[in-house]
């Protein structure tokens, strides 16, 4: 017996969830957890029965691990204030009024100087209480969202949604859908006509699982916001920046050519060949 995320054909199943779940348990599966993604189940069973469901799109065994791209970020993010006889302050013209974005990531060190006025709240952590940015990513994310000198929509309010906890980590499809579970229910439940964002500034290899995901997400009204990545690849090979109905977000340099990733200095000891952004 294993554990597997499926997803089934919304137009074999026009009863919704409380169908599919008969015809899942009439097959002698156990239901782990339905999601409030459209049709997405963890189910356990042996996998012939598993691929015998009428309508099954795409399964996956839960426990299978994903490499998750992160840019490695130096941990001094966590750490650096804005020096005050240099201070350059970003003042956009729009500040995120009545906006809600929720940062999938690394966790944030909401304690730290960039956030003294910003509205941060703590959603979901996949390291059960724990919030807090030990590595730097979420935190230097965060900044340049709600950050009082950098942030680009001041005014919004951040949702922490800890994912990860390193830089190079790896996570399963069922953790990944958690997170996006939690998300939707969240917007669904607290006025789901407000705009809200998803960010993802992260990339793993395509999945159709996760597309499917954000298929859902994108249904409901919410906004995502992906990172192309940084491997100097065609983006259709990634997830989630694959879907061609979220912002994937990349980098050119000033001649409108893709550019390579040189987010901290060369210390002498990263590959000669630098990371270049996705594209596509």
């Amino acid at each position: 017996m294993s554990t597997y995320i499926i997803n089934l054909d919304k137009s074999i199943y026009p009863g919704g969830t409380s169908e599919a779940q008969v015809a899942i348990e009439e097959k002698g599966l156990v239901i782990e957890r339905s999601f409030r993604l459209a049709l997405m189940f963890r189910v356990q069973g042996d996998e012939q029965t598993v691929a015998s469901l009428p309508g099954l799109m795409h399964m996956e065994n839960a426990g299978s691990p994903h490499n998750v791209s992160l840019q490695n970020l130096n941990l001094d993010h966590l750490n650096l204030t804005v020096d005050p006889a240099n201070q350059t302050i970003f003042n956009p013209k729009y500040t995120g009024n009545g906006v809600g974005i929720y940062l999938v990531d690394t966790g944030i060190k909401s304690s730290h100087i960039e956030f003294e006025s910003s509205t941060i709240t703590d959603l979901y952590s996949n390291f059960n209480s724990d919030f807090d940015d030990d590595v730097g990513h979420g935190t230097a994310m965060a900044s340049l969202i709600v950050g009082k000198n950098l942030g680009s929509s001041k005014n919004a309010h951040l949702y922490n949604v800890k994912l990860f906890n390193n830089n190079s980590d790896t996570s399963t499809i069922g953790e990944i859908l958690a997170a996006f579970d939690e998300i939707l229910n969240h917007h669904l439940n607290n006025d789901p006509s407000k705009i809200r964002i998803i960010c993802t500034p992260w990339v793993l290899d395509y999945n159709e699982l996760i597309n499917d995901a954000v298929a859902g997400l994108l249904a409901e009204g919410l906004v995502l916001v992906c990172a192309a990545g940084n491997s100097g690849s065609n983006i259709s090979s990634v997830s989630p920046a694959s879907v061609k109905s979220v912002i994937t977000v990349g980098a050119y340099n000033r001649n409108f050519e893709v550019t390579s990733f040189t987010n901290t200095p060369w210390t002498g000891t990263e590959p000669t060949s630098p990371s270049f952004v996705n594209y596509g």
